[in-house]
């Protein structure tokens, strides 16, 4: 237990560092257009309110478990995990460029865009009093029952 705990404290102290380079060597880095999750590429970026689902996350949950299909190929030679997709929620709530960032392959990643596409407008992120666009990262998984 007690080897564990100098590893933490180097982890921690690792990213910390890291943070404070690209910090001190980009000291006026303008704000870029779309803001990425945190900590990519080495900059932290937080946006004032995070982008909304039009009627909470239950309601996005509930659109993708009612759209979602299990493709016929996946299901036969039992594919089984989770996708993530990425996504860019414009300055006025519209998803544009839908994107498998780790796939499963065999159908489940085109039925994952299939859905993506038909989400409705969202309420936008803000920034400084205005709307700004905003990458957004979404797990959804496929398992089958037993």
């Amino acid at each position: 237990m007690y080897k564990a705990i100098p590893i933490l404290f180097s982890v921690f102290f690792l990213s910390v560092s890291d943070y404070a380079q690209a910090k001190q060597s980009k000291p006026n880095t303008p704000i870029p257009e779309t803001f990425q999750p945190l900590n990519c590429e080495k900059r932290l970026f937080w946006t004032a309110q995070h982008p909304q689902y039009p009627e909470g996350i239950s309601a996005l949950y509930t659109l993708i478990q009612k759209n979602l299909r299990y493709p016929a190929l996946a299901r036969n030679n039992k594919v089984q995990g989770t996708i993530y997709a990425g996504f860019i929620i414009d300055e006025k709530g519209f998803i544009k460029s839908p994107q498998i960032l780790q796939g499963l392959g065999y159908g489940c990643d085109e039925e994952v865009v299939r859905v993506l596409n038909l989400m409705p407008q969202w309420i936008p992120a803000q920034q400084n009093g205005r709307n700004t666009a905003i990458k957004y990262i979404l797990p959804i998984s496929f398992y089958l029952a037993i």
